[in-house]
């Protein structure tokens, strides 16, 4: 009785050829980032890898603000739609208004149909998922009123820029490249007032990409007021080896906390926070286990987020 599926596809599934045998209908690309690059030669065969997904289907949705997606755009043979905010695109976004981490307000227009949007999600990234969930939603032929409805309806995405508000205000999120943790780094600093700081925790995870780890660091650095290193799912690697290679990327002068237990840094960071403050958990999001050279334990974030903040509750 199914008769729609959306799911994500990863560029491992691509080049492993496991999903050769699906026929895909509607394919959006995001962005393409510094990411997968100890099983990718390099983004070149990382971009090859994901644009052969969009020789398979019938309709393709690119963010033209992104510069693979535009080039994916340009090669691509499906027929071709394009959305963006910058770039001239068949679907954008106009009157647009962050509301810091009240999420935001835009006015959706394509091809003579507008609409608004009132976004719980947070963030400008989330924009760019709104219109292309939006383009896909209406290449299916689903009425206006019914996506309008259906987007201004989600209240939040688990693990993802997901706030939670108790004696502090904490967000848990799962970026694990630069690029995300730039967006939700400059989203959050934005959200704050004089006097109030961004608390982050955040490590890399072991057996993964060893470039990206120093260019994280880098981007903590430049954002956050206060920083704590823990670890995130280690693996086979030492958590104080990789704890090392994010902190060649900071500055001399950076001061930071290295408290490599998870929860006793998460624990700390809400500790320290201000009733205005944001504490900022990153790397892992909604993933119930920590993972390091021990073995594979249960663990949650949000648990231990939400014991900690003491009658704590999502909003």
């Amino acid at each position: 009785g199914v008769e729609y599926i959306v799911s994500e596809v990863s560029s491992h599934s691509i080049k492993l050829r496991k999903i050769d045998a699906i026929p895909f209908y509607i394919c959006a690309f995001t962005n393409l980032s510094n990411e997968h690059l100890d099983f990718h030669t390099d983004l070149e065969d990382y971009y090859k890898t994901k644009f052969s997904l969009f020789e398979k289907c019938q309709y393709g949705v690119f963010n033209l603000d992104d510069a693979y997606s535009k080039r994916a755009y340009n090669e691509s043979s499906c027929e071709r739609n394009g959305v963006g905010i910058l770039s001239p695109a068949t679907a954008y976004a106009t009157e647009i208004n962050l509301l810091g981490l009240e999420g935001s307000e835009f006015s959706y227009q394509d091809s003579g149909v507008a609409f608004g949007i009132n976004l719980k999600l947070i963030g400008a990234m989330n924009i760019y998922n709104a219109l292309m969930a939006i383009k896909c939603a209406s290449i299916l032929n689903i009425p206006p009123c019914d996506i309008r409805r259906a987007i201004n309806e989600i209240e939040y995405i688990k693990g993802r820029m997901c706030l939670y508000q108790g004696k502090t205000r904490v967000i848990i999120d799962y970026a694990h490249t630069p690029d995300a943790y730039l967006n939700i780094l400059k989203t959050l600093k934005s959200a704050l007032k004089p006097r109030q700081k961004l608390i982050t925790v955040f490590g890399c995870g072991g057996e993964r990409d060893q470039e990206k780890r120093p260019l994280i660091g880098s981007i903590v650095s430049k954002y956050a007021d206060k920083i704590i290193i823990t670890e995130d799912n280690s693996r086979s690697e030492s958590t104080r080896n990789i704890i090392a290679d994010i902190t060649c990327g900071m500055p001399e002068d950076c001061v930071y906390t290295v408290i490599p237990h998870r929860p006793s840094a998460v624990n700390y960071a809400i500790s320290i926070a201000g009733a205005l403050d944001i504490v900022a958990i990153i790397g892992k999001g909604d993933e119930r286990y920590i993972c390091n050279k021990d073995g594979k334990h249960s663990y949650s974030d949000e648990q231990l987020v939400l014991t900690a903040l003491q009658k704590g509750k999502r909003v």
